[in-house]
Formats: structure tokens, C-alpha cells, sequence
């Protein structure tokens, strides 16, 4: 999910929002396309935790950056754009230059996905740098589809799976990047615990391992294979257990009802909850309750 900073910058955009992923529905990234006003004297951006990425669709202007008290140029014509790296706030101001608008789409991608790709890829932390004036053919065109899939509606899948393309791309275009052999690795203390702490406060819902591997901050592929060597058992296995366990206190401390209890253990049908945890009891939940209490 995007974050809410972002949500402000593209609120604050100048010009006439065009289309927006918000009225598609996205979740996974904020995208924008703008009709900008002829001359803007200065916009300041706040910083957000996401990549920022501009890609000029058509028109063309001179844009001017602010950095270290001075101001920077750098001409914007359709497939140019710039970006900014997380935390980032920018100061800058353009004029158009040709008789068709200046239109652009900006791009704000949650740092996930440069987390999952640096992991697949073994690479060291990297961000995009700051860079106004910029052309990268491949990433004009994978920002210019994401504008369109978000302005004529595509669900938020092809946004994801663009954003993970587009990322992969810009860590291994970046000159910086150091390619090393891949070696096996735990899941780190802080990322195995957030998971645990999200699978504890989302028993009651449907979980999967598209959702876990993202609070990790990992592909599905590695997450799911560290998880068990960390764990000793699956996601689906782990998750299985602590939602039986829950239930087990539940029934013996509570008088819940079992369709409560059910529900509260992320079964729609009472039915398939009770065969869960006669294979985990080895008995059902009414007579688990009965016998136990009467002990």
C-alpha cells in the first residue's frame, strides 16, 4: 500500500488530474495522470516513503530544481521524466514550451517492491537516485502503460506485477548495483516477527502468502521456504495450528458458540471447522468442550 504522503503530494499536483489509480480501485501503487498549467512558479513535494517517478507523456517544458540553493534545468519532452528517492522532498518549477500541454504521469511504488527485488536479486541496498532530466526509454514505457491500465480501469494485478518489473529494472540499470553469488538467508528477527504478529491479529481472515510474504518484505518463492526452515512447519501449516489452538482456548474458557468460535478462526462454515480440528484434537469441538470441562 502506498503511502498516505504520497496520497498528499498527488493531491497537491498542479494542473487537472487527468486519471488516477485511486478511481481504478489500485492498492498496490499510486499513479496520476495531469494536464499541468502553462508556467508554475514553485511546487515543494513532502516527503513519502515510496519511489517517485515522473514520466512526461506529451508537451514540452524546462523544469528547474532546487538543490543546495541553486537551480538546476533540465528540459522534459515526451519519454523524459525524473525521480525521487524515498523521503525526498522536492522544490521545483517549469514552464511549457510547446503549443500541446504538458502532460505527465507520476508514479509512487511502495519501497516492497525494491525490497522483494533486492532480495531475489542478492544486491545491497540501493535506491533510484534523484535525478530530474532523465531518459530511460524501458522505464517511460512501463510508467506510460501503468497510466493507461489505471485510467481505462485494469485491476490492481497489473499494476503489481508492472511495479515489480519496473523495479527489478531500476535496481539493475542503476551503475551502482554489484550483482553477488545468491546465498541462503533466515528470515531476519524483525521481519519473522512481524509476520508471526500479523498472522496473530488476522486469524479470523483469509490469509495468503502474497500478503505474508509482503509484510516480510520477500518474494512468495523465498518467503515461504525461510518461513518453514525458521518456523519448522508451513504458513498454511503454522496458520492452521494457532487458529486451532485459539479455538481450543476458546471453547474451554468461553461460551462462545462453535459457529462463533468458527468464524473467529477464519471458517466460513462450521462444518469445515470442525474437521479441522478433529484432525488437530482428534475429537470435535462440542465434545472437546464436554469432556475437558467435565474433567
Amino acid at each position: 500500500m502506498y503511502a498516505k504522503e504520497s496520497i498528499v503530494n498527488a493531491d497537491r499536483e498542479p494542473g487537472k488530474r487527468l486519471a488516477s489509480s485511486r478511481d481504478a480501485g489500485w492498492h498496490s501503487l499510486l499513479v496520476q495522470k495531469v494536464e499541468s498549467p502553462f508556467l508554475v512558479d514553485c511546487y515543494e513535494t513532502v516527503p513519502t516513503p515510496d519511489q517517485a517517478i515522473t514520466v512526461v507523456l506529451s508537451g514540452h517544458s524546462v523544469i528547474e530544481s532546487a538543490s543546495s540553493g541553486k537551480w538546476r534545468k533540465a528540459q522534459h519532452r515526451p519519454g523524459s521524466g525524473g525521480s525521487s528517492e524515498p523521503y525526498h522532498a522536492d522544490k521545483l518549477r517549469w514552464k511549457t514550451q510547446s503549443a500541446t500541454p504538458l502532460v505527465t504521469a507520476h508514479l509512487y511504488m511502495p519501497p516492497f517492491f525494491f525490497l522483494e527485488a533486492k532480495d531475489e536479486l542478492n544486491l545491497d541496498d540501493l535506491t533510484c537516485p534523484n535525478h530530474h532530466g532523465f531518459v530511460d526509454p524501458l522505464t517511460a514505457q512501463i510508467v506510460t502503460a501503468i497510466a493507461a491500465a489505471a485510467e481505462q480501469g485494469y485491476p490492481d494485478l497489473y499494476a503489481e506485477t508492472a511495479a515489480r518489473f519496473l523495479a527489478t529494472h531500476l535496481l539493475l540499470s542503476n551503475p551502482k548495483r554489484t550483482l553477488k553469488p545468491r546465498v541462503v538467508r533466515d528470515l531476519p528477527d524483525a521481519r519473522i516477527e512481524r509476520v508471526l504478529a500479523y498472522i496473530e491479529h488476522h486469524l479470523d481472515m483469509y490469509m495468503t502468502i502474497a500478503t505474508l510474504s509482503h509484510e516480510a518484505g520477500i518474494s512468495p518463492f523465498h518467503f515461504a521456504r525461510l518461513f518453514k526452515r525458521r518456523i519448522g512447519a508451513s504458513p498454511h501449516e503454522y496458520i492452521t495450528r494457532r487458529r486451532m489452538q485459539r479455538a481450543a482456548e476458546d471453547l474451554l474458557s468461553t461460551d462462545k458458540p462453535v459457529s462463533d468460535i468458527a468464524s473467529a478462526s477464519g471458517y466460513e462454515h462450521q462444518g469445515h471447522f470442525a474437521a479441522a480440528f478433529k484432525r488437530a484434537y482428534g475429537d470435535n469441538p462440542i465434545s472437546f468442550r464436554r469432556s475437558r470441562r467435565s474433567l
